[in-house]
């Protein structure tokens, strides 16, 4: 009896329903980005990771080079090193050369006039000359360049004499500019 009633059974064919195909596109679309956040995230992780037992591999490394005693006793040359080229370079930045002076002087030197002696303070800036000159002309055309020179500060001629030969002698006192001792950076 049990049987007969199954066969009787007709079962009703339902209506399957599909989906669009666009649908489905986004649908699985919709995946996607979600995957590629994923795959950024544990990629992230991992290197995350690496850098870490990196740093820590490094700072060990560093504490190592530290604490070596040999480390120690070259950094302490190493300062000691840099201290006094340090010191070598400011002493020649500020380096002197009065040699230049006398290029100076030899461009602005009347013709006609002879210095005899020179006694110069590279410490006060100031020169001293004792000279002779042909004429008076000649010693004030001389102390007239030496004005317009802008190197040149405060020339003074004192004790002016006429010698026995009919020339000029005199003293020249001056000041200048630090300008002139310091080195150039061409040469």
């Amino acid at each position: 009896m049990f049987e007969k009633t199954q066969k009787d059974f007709k079962i009703i064919p339902q209506i399957k329903i599909t989906s669009p195909k666009w649908l489905k596109v986004v649908f699985f679309g919709s995946f996607a980005p979600l995957i590629i956040v994923g795959i950024i995230y544990f990629y992230s992780l991992n290197q995350e990771e690496q850098l870490r037992a990196k740093k820590e591999n490094l700072t060990a490394q560093i504490v190592a080079l530290e604490t070596n005693p040999e480390n120690q006793e070259a950094k302490e040359s190493f300062k000691d090193l840099s201290l006094r080229i340090n010191d070598f370079g400011s002493l020649f930045d500020s380096h002197q050369s009065p040699s230049k002076f006398f290029q100076v002087i030899r461009n602005f030197c009347h013709k006609s006039i002879q210095l005899t002696s020179l006694n110069l303070n590279t410490k006060d800036l100031a020169a001293t000359f004792s000279g002779v000159a042909d004429n008076f002309t000649a010693l004030s055309e001389q102390l007239l360049i030496l004005k317009n020179q802008e190197n040149i500060v405060n020339p003074k001629i004192s004790g002016i004499k006429l010698g026995k030969d009919g020339k000029i002698t005199f003293d020249l006192s001056l000041n200048f500019d630090p300008v002139i001792l310091q080195k150039q950076e061409d040469e």
